[in-house]
């Protein structure tokens, strides 16, 4: 065997290995510690809509953590789940954060086989983790990931900007399309969502960033010269590049966020599985017009 093969994949079983522990200590820590914590702030939001009438009033003990960020609609939807038994909705948000995070990653198995292996299985063990946690965000993935390419796009990308604000970048996917009616959608639709928000009087915690594992936790004037950069390079790419923006951006979604957790990686995977297609799709054409 060719040793430049062979090293080749000794590697590729390394990094799967590696893959593999990372993903198996996650699930095993998110068993050991379902905790749900970040469900704790929508209920609280809800709970305090029905009592004082603002989601956004804070507990005597809320913090940088523990405050609510999103748009109202979000806290909307909980607040008939207050009327219900506190056990039932864990049982039910935890069983719906399991299935997101399945459904978030199948597309990815289903356009690459088992070369999706390493990363399929890295995204899922994160997210699979955060379910733990009873955070949205992989609820979020995958109604992007599902969503996105589709015609009701615009509407899914608009409810994940209401909640997180950098999936608005994605809308420079349709600009680079020329798409402008989906792209005039998806603002429109977003500024319908978060404009509610204005009607409520909001704590300085929920506009505070806290800290996290963005360039703006390690030095501010940091961020604030990567974000220009990270913009125009999305610009750049949906333009030149459109055949791979939806991952591309989700990628540089990680440069600007102000607030970013581990679980943010996971943005590269809406559009992910449409783009390797695409790829593939080209290069067997370019395959084919040479042949002939």
């Amino acid at each position: 065997m060719d040793p430049s093969l062979r090293a080749t994949r000794l590697a590729r079983t390394v990094v799967l290995a590696f893959i593999v522990a990372i993903t198996v200590l996650n699930v095993v820590w998110a068993i050991g510690d379902w905790h749900l914590h970040d469900m704790n702030v929508y209920w609280t939001a809800a709970e305090q809509w029905r009592q004082t009438g603002n989601p956004y009033t804070p507990l005597p003990t809320a913090d940088a953590d523990s405050v609510y960020r999103y748009a109202p609609w979000f806290a909307a939807l909980w607040v008939p789940l207050t009327l219900l038994p506190r056990l039932l909705v864990n049982i039910g948000w935890s069983g719906i954060l399991i299935v997101a995070a399945f459904t978030a990653v199948w597309p990815l198995f289903r356009a690459a086989g088992r070369s999706a292996l390493p990363l399929g299985l890295l995204m899922w063990g994160i997210l699979i983790g955060m379910a733990a946690i009873g955070n949205s965000h992989g609820l979020m993935i995958a109604w992007l990931v599902w969503g996105a390419e589709r015609r009701s796009g615009p509407l899914w990308i608009a409810m994940a900007a209401s909640l997180k604000v950098v999936p608005i970048l994605w809308v420079l996917v349709y600009l680079g399309r020329r798409q402008w009616d989906r792209a005039a959608a998806t603002v429109a639709l977003t500024a319908l969502l978060v404009a509610p928000l204005l009607l409520f009087e909001r704590p300085p915690l929920a506009t505070e960033f806290g800290v996290s594992n963005s360039l703006w936790s390690i030095a501010p004037w940091l961020w604030l010269a990567a974000l220009p950069v990270g913009l125009i390079t999305a610009i750049v790419i949906a333009v030149r590049w459109n055949r791979i923006a939806w991952p591309a951006i989700g990628a540089i979604g990680n440069l600007v966020l102000p607030r970013l957790f581990i679980y943010d990686v996971t943005l590269i995977l809406p559009g992910l599985a449409e783009t390797i297609e695409r790829v593939r799709a080209g290069r067997g054409a370019a395959h084919s017009s040479r042949a002939g």
